[in-house]
């Protein structure tokens, strides 16, 4: 049985999406990429931490032959407000003339993203797009290729499925969006 509510490091958390609808999504998305890429072998790089698991289950799905590499970027370090600098780790990949998928769990503002394609882009890839399990609708401002979306959801603050909330809840197989704050307590 699926909890409804769970809590995190003090804070509350309702279902927010089931883990039979984040399947479906997946399989959807695989469909997509299958036919998009078909006859290529693209570069398929995971952004770190948050992805993994999303781009598991969604690369299991493909029958491509593709290079599957991991990058990170952060801008927050150890606090919980932006740096305002991006860091990027990179592999040490070739990407002039190659198609790259940059697979990521959520497009949240999209700034840390924006700074990734940009570093991506100087690299000179033949096509670069995005592939998102979830997206907020601050990033649709950005003009991010975001070619692959599996569901918009609303401006709320999710963990489950990779996602996490001070690095717990990454393992959940369903997404929880946070609980409203009651007045007097600390926000996230």
């Amino acid at each position: 049985m699926v909890p409804e509510r769970i809590e995190l490091r003090g804070r509350a958390f309702r279902l927010f999406v089931r883990r039979d609808e984040i399947a479906e999504r997946v399989r959807a998305l695989a469909e997509q990429l299958r036919h998009d890429y078909a006859g290529t072998e693209p570069v398929c790089l995971i952004v770190l931490k948050g992805a993994f698991v999303f781009a598991a289950d969604l690369l299991r799905q493909l029958p491509l032959a593709c290079t599957i590499e991991t990058i990170r970027a952060r801008s927050y370090g150890a606090a919980m407000v932006s740096s305002g600098t991006v860091h990027i780790e990179a592999p040490a990949l070739e990407l002039r003339g190659r198609d790259v998928l940059l697979i990521e769990d959520i497009v949240d503002t999209g700034l840390t993203l924006q700074e990734l394609v940009r570093f991506l882009e100087a690299q000179q890839p033949a096509s670069l797009r995005i592939v998102t399990l979830l997206a907020k609708p601050a990033a649709h401002h950005l003009g991010l290729p975001l070619a692959y979306i599996g569901l918009q959801i609303p401006p709320v603050f999710v963990v489950g499925y990779g996602m996490d909330y001070a690095e717990a809840g990454r393992n959940l197989p369903d997404i929880y969006a946070a609980e409203p704050i009651a007045e007097g307590q600390s926000g996230l």
